[in-house]
């Protein structure tokens, strides 16, 4: 076949001088393919957006779990109390200290004495939809619900338990020297 200009097609010529028409996908197909991927994202989106957000309820508990072993570590450390004080209604927890009296405590994150108070110090918040609830009860002279660890390495035996939706986590510690662990939903009596 031999090639022939495209403004002067005869019988036996080809456009492209390869011999053979060019390729290619139409503004239509491409347009069609787009939406079709548009309508497979809309509909896995929010699924998936929810089962991010599950993932994050073992991630909080084990946040907590965490903190509440470095709350021991530190009063061990430091030779002081630790508290790690639960706000039930805002969602958020937190890690304060005594002081050497005993008798004011003081916001990690503020204490300008340790290195520990840009991370470990600071508020945690849940995302929104996760709740926390305890069988804490109010402090009686503070009002304040806390978990307390002291400088012999006991802390208060408490149960916090992490919620969304329909999934919960508990954790708890079930003796003043053992520790925080998060509950196997399987084997909670």
């Amino acid at each position: 076949m031999q090639y022939c200009p495209r403004h002067f097609i005869e019988p036996g010529c080809s456009p492209s001088p390869a011999g053979r028409a060019r390729g290619g996908f139409t503004l239509i197909e491409l347009l069609l393919v787009m939406l079709i991927i548009a309508i497979c994202v809309g509909i896995a989106a929010p699924q998936m957006a929810g089962s991010t957000r599950a993932r994050t309820l073992p991630g909080n508990a084990a946040d907590f779990v965490t903190l509440t072993r470095w709350c021991r570590v530190q009063a061990l450390q430091h030779g002081v109390n630790y508290r790690l004080n639960l706000d039930t209604t805002e969602m958020k927890w937190w890690v304060t200290k005594a002081d050497i009296t005993g008798a004011n405590y003081t916001l990690v994150a503020d204490d300008k004495n340790t290195k520990e108070k840009d991370q470990m110090g600071r508020e945690y918040k849940l995302p929104d939809g996760m709740t926390i609830e305890t069988d804490i009860l109010p402090d009686a002279v503070d009002g304040g619900i806390y978990i307390g660890f002291t400088p012999s390495g006991r802390c208060d035996p408490k149960t916090v338990t992490f919620s969304y939706m329909n999934m919960s986590l508990d954790v708890k510690c079930d003796s003043p020297l053992g520790t925080y662990h998060i509950v196997d939903p399987g084997t909670q009596r």
